[in-house]
């Protein structure tokens, strides 16, 4: 009737290793929860990155800091320069706008506008340009120009330099006012001449290039020049605002 004490002690050993069969399949259950979900999401991010790699590493890779902005700012821009729409488009925007020593921009005034940079900040540009101006009574300049635009808006002009041509007569002293508050360059087109600051001032004679012009020591509130050649002589005076 009564089980022998070995036969007890079997049947006890072999409920305890079962009920630890089971203690450790349902730890491998709760453990196989955790970790299939990491191995699955693992794999659809794999599968995401080389499907769309740009949109993923948006997601995971940090906003750029103040200090990286700073680094990619303002670069220059691919733009196509001889766009025939976007140079009459900066011309119409020049209207009326001020250029140092020509003041307002009147229509029919620009001969020529070339492009020669463009980059771009927070969605606004900034275009570096060359002008030819002509106010049809026979005054002529060429001046280098930084537009800056506030999204499309052109909110500022700012005057790099601008040049004016002038004759050195023969035989006789050819005087204007230059450009006040200016560096000024004197390119002489290899030309020999003579110039002074005033009537009775000493006279210096220059003969420079475009590459290498002669920069004035002193500005004049008036500059005389005359050709030291019995050929008259076109000079290109430079004006740079001094910064």
């Amino acid at each position: 009737i009564f089980k022998s004490s070995n036969a007890l002690n079997a049947l006890s050993e072999s409920n305890i290793e079962s009920e630890s069969v089971k203690t450790e399949e349902k730890k491998s259950n709760k453990t196989l929860y955790f970790i299939v979900p990491i191995i699955l999401l693992a794999i659809l991010s794999a599968i995401a990155y080389f499907i769309f790699p740009d949109k993923t590493k948006a997601v995971f890779d940090p906003s750029p800091t103040s200090s990286d902005t700073a680094i990619i700012s303002a670069p220059t821009i691919d733009t196509n320069t001889t766009d025939t729409a976007l140079i009459e488009q900066l011309k119409s925007d020049l209207i009326d706008k001020e250029v140092l020593s020509w003041n307002a921009i009147k229509p029919k005034e620009i001969k020529e506008l070339t492009i020669s940079s463009v980059s771009e900040l927070d969605n606004n540009s900034y275009y570096i340009v060359t002008v030819q101006l002509d106010d049809n009574a026979g005054t002529k300049a060429i001046t280098e120009l930084k537009l800056s635009y506030n999204k499309i808006i052109l909110a500022s002009v700012t005057t790099n330099k601008i040049t004016y041509k002038n004759t050195a007569p023969t035989n006789a002293w050819f005087s204007f006012e230059p450009v006040s508050n200016c560096d000024i360059f004197v390119n002489t087109n290899n030309n020999p001449i003579q110039l002074k600051g005033c009537e009775n001032c000493g006279i210096i004679k220059i003969v420079s290039t475009k590459d290498n012009p002669k920069r004035l020591t002193s500005q004049p509130a008036t500059i005389y020049i005359s050709s030291d050649t019995k050929f008259a002589a076109e000079v290109d005076f430079i004006y740079q605002p001094i910064k």
